[in-house]
């Protein structure tokens, strides 16, 4: 442990935090955008499209979400060894995601298309499903190359080198607004006639090519620049010790995204009870939310590098001071965007509002007051998820996954259900919940993160691991 007679400032040194983090923040943002991209689609196509395209969407993200998180470890072992200065162990850790992202991913494949009875026994209604199970197998192929490409991400971005990562997705959601907007274009102008299902499917594969071809990019750079990180998997790796600590560190991770994933699911099916206008008009509002949050996950990948770096070297003092770094830069940008929600929402929800799903004004009043309500949330959802990010660089993720499931759902979930339904607050209601919930997981995740870096113990818990 590195110890210097002055420490600087919580905010010293915040523009390498920033460098790394705006990149990945684009990047993360693209990504969402995709979804955008799509949601503006089904909205162009009416509300019962819009409604099933929102169902099938967020039972592909609760599963994607779960996969990524896992292979999010990748990028917090390469920070961790490369603050060790152990390059061999880099290319384990790299090998080893390869290795889970085709395993993984071949189990979600399962999951999402063997999901329609589950979704009936949550009480969907039964054409919505079928149209839903229209999207998610062909979507689901597309979650092997895009748990390779989280995985060829973590080395990037573990290695310091996100560059790449906001070239490629950048890329992919031009190439991904040119595919659907042709398939709009062929469809308003009676160039083809087919019914809802095959539109879902059709826009389930092209989301599963744009995430073949962000893998085969980023695999084209990486084997050019990072080639010696870069070798064919062998079965032994699964006996090696960074297979096993990328496991023990991504399984709570997968889990803890899951779970906040889950609520927001969670959140879905209640909403779905309200019929098709409610829950079209939650998925409206959720893609602005998505999309701002994505400015959270960036600098929470960023915090969880710089705090796993120094870590890694043995300067905890270092690693405290960069992991509130990272909070207090991400209450700024949310500030703005709880602004945005409050005082702008009839101006978001209009651009995504199309003339399908405006002839029922209630989504887009819904979608409105539900913005207002997620402006109140903004601080907590950035707290909570940079704070995670900073306890992930310790190697702490199991205490993040049990503070989540306690969150979301022992206070998150449980306030939403009560005051939906025992008080008839309805759609909003279940949102409110939503806030409860975050902010609770925001509290318990900082004090710990606090109490963590006072504990010299802290040394042995990261090396240890």
């Amino acid at each position: 442990m590195h110890l210097t007679k002055t420490s600087p400032g919580v905010l010293h040194g915040s523009h390498r935090t920033l460098k790394l983090a705006i990149p990945l923040i684009l990047a993360q943002m693209a990504i969402v955008a995709m979804a955008v991209v799509d949601t503006v689609t089904f909205s162009r196509l009416g509300v019962t499209m819009l409604a099933a395209g929102a169902l099938a969407t967020a039972v592909f993200s609760l599963v994607h979400i779960i996969c990524t998180g896992v292979l999010i470890a990748i990028s917090n072992q390469v920070a961790f060894e490369s603050g060790a200065n152990n390059r061999e162990n880099i290319a384990t850790a790299v090998e080893s995601g390869v290795i889970l992202s085709v395993v993984i991913g071949l189990a979600a494949i399962l999951v999402i298309s063997l999901s329609g009875p589950l979704l009936l026994i949550a009480g969907q209604d039964r054409q919505m499903v079928a149209n839903a199970m229209a999207y998610l197998p062909a979507a689901a192929i597309g979650i092997i190359p895009s748990l390779l490409f989280t995985t060829l991400r973590g080395l990037t971005v573990g290695l310091k080198q996100p560059g790449p990562i906001t070239f490629i997705t950048a890329c992919a959601v031009l190439f991904k607004i040119s595919l659907n907007a042709g398939l709009f274009f062929m469809l308003q102008a009676g160039w083809i006639t087919t019914t809802v299902p095959h539109i879902l499917m059709a826009l389930g594969s092209i989301s599963s090519l744009i995430f073949g071809l962000m893998a085969l990019a980023l695999w084209l750079y990486c084997r050019r620049s990072l080639a010696w990180y870069l070798r064919r998997p062998r079965l032994m790796t699964v006996k090696s010790r960074i297979f096993r600590e990328t496991l023990s560190l991504g399984v709570p991770i997968g889990i803890s995204y899951g779970v906040e994933a889950g609520m927001f699911t969670g959140v879905a099916l209640l909403i779905g009870h309200f019929g098709p206008t409610a829950l079209a008009a939650h998925h409206i509002a959720n893609q602005f939310v998505f999309l701002t949050f994505m400015m959270a996950v960036g600098l929470s990948h960023a915090s969880s590098i710089q705090v796993g770096e120094a870590a890694g070297s043995g300067n905890l003092r270092e690693a405290r001071r960069l992991g509130r770094q990272g909070i207090l830069i991400g209450l700024i940008p949310m500030t703005l965007t709880a602004g945005l929600y409050l005082f702008f929402g009839d101006v978001l929800v209009g651009m995504l509002v199309g003339q399908g799903a405006s002839s029922s004004k209630s989504v887009a009043a819904l979608a409105i007051q539900l913005l207002a309500v997620a402006a109140c949330f903004q601080w907590f959802d950035s707290t909570q998820v940079i704070a995670a990010g900073a306890l992930r660089g310790l190697k702490d993720a199991r205490y993040t996954m049990m503070a989540s499931i306690l969150g979301y759902w022992g206070v998150g979930m449980t306030t939403a259900l009560f005051l939906s339904r025992s008080i008839h607050a309805g759609p909003s209601g279940v949102w409110w919940g939503l806030v409860v919930g975050l902010g609770t997981t925001a509290l318990i995740l900082v004090l710990r993160f606090e109490q963590l870096t006072r504990m010299p113990a802290i040394n042995r818990m990261v090396v240890d691991y």
